[in-house]
Formats: structure tokens, sequence, C-alpha cells
């Protein structure tokens, strides 16, 4: 009984820590996360796409160097490795912030953006949680259209107002 309550409580922190983390990441890179979000359900086929394109090239190439370095035996491929790898990671977590937004926005639209951000952020991490469906379907769509939005945000240039277009047709 004892073990049961640990990992209710466990599950519990895991929770409320995600969706702390997404808030600071939301935070702290306001814009980018902001823009993944809008590209993300602006193109949302097109986001997972580029997920999917971009977690395997890097994969591939983390693992890749990898194999070079053990072949090799030199630790400058490892590192190049582990350093894809957290850029790779970097993606994701920006990614799921953008998803922890785009929840909360769509759940809560009268909340303000803090309680948007932690109520879809506690919503992601929950949902994500259930077994199978939310280890195996929804945490990898979710993973993966985030990062697209993230790659589309960083590589797309912004969209010209309306007042900038004005003065160029003239």
């Amino acid at each position: 009984m004892n073990e049961a309550l640990g990992i209710m409580l466990l599950a519990a922190m895991g929770v409320l820590s995600l969706a702390a983390l997404l808030q600071a990441v939301q935070a702290v890179f306001a814009e980018l996360v902001g823009r993944a979000r809008q590209l993300a359900a602006e193109y949302h086929g097109r986001a997972v796409a580029l997920g999917v394109a971009n977690g395997l090239f890097l994969f591939g190439v983390a693992a890749g160097l990898v194999a070079l370095g053990d072949a090799t035996g030199l630790p400058g491929f490892h590192l190049a490795a582990l350093l894809i790898v957290v850029v790779l990671g970097a993606g994701w977590v920006l990614g799921l912030s953008a998803m922890a937004g785009l929840l909360g926005e769509r759940s809560w639209p009268q909340a303000d953006p803090l309680r948007r951000q932690m109520l879809g952020g506690g919503l992601l991490a929950l949902a994500c949680l259930a077994p199978y469906a939310g280890w195996f379907l929804l945490l990898p769509y979710l993973s993966l259209r985030g990062l697209g939005g993230v790659v589309m945000a960083l590589f797309r240039r912004p969209a010209a107002s309306a007042k900038q277009a004005a003065p160029a047709a003239q």
C-alpha cells in the first residue's frame, strides 16, 4: 500500500513540476514559444511532418556519431552526439511548452495567460500519463508537432503585417 501511495505522490509531483517547467520555458522564450504555438496550430500536419523529419534526422546523426566514436575511439564524436541530443531535447521542451500553451488556450480561453499555460501543462502531463494511448500516441504526437512548430518558428520569416505590406504595394 505504501508503494502505491509513493507512486501516486511521485506522479502528482511530476505533473506539477512539468507544468512549472513548461511555464518557465514559456516565460523565458516567450516569443519563440508563442510563434511555435501559432505555427503548430495553423499548420498542424506540416508541423508533425517537420517534427518527424528533424527528429529522425538529428537522432540518426547522433547515433552515427556515437558509432563512429566507438569505431575510432575518439571522444570528440561522442561529445558532438551529446550536443545534438541536447539540441533535440531543447527543441522538444520548447515544443511541449508551445503545445501546453495551445491546450490551455483551447481549453480555458477566458483564463489569464499564466493560468492557461499552467493548466495546459498539467493537462498535457496528465493526458500523457494515460496508459498506452497517452504514452504511445499522444505524447509522441504532441512532441513531434511541437518540435515541428519550433523548427518553423526558428527558420520561417515572420509574416509582414498589413501596415508594412501597404506601403510596399504603392
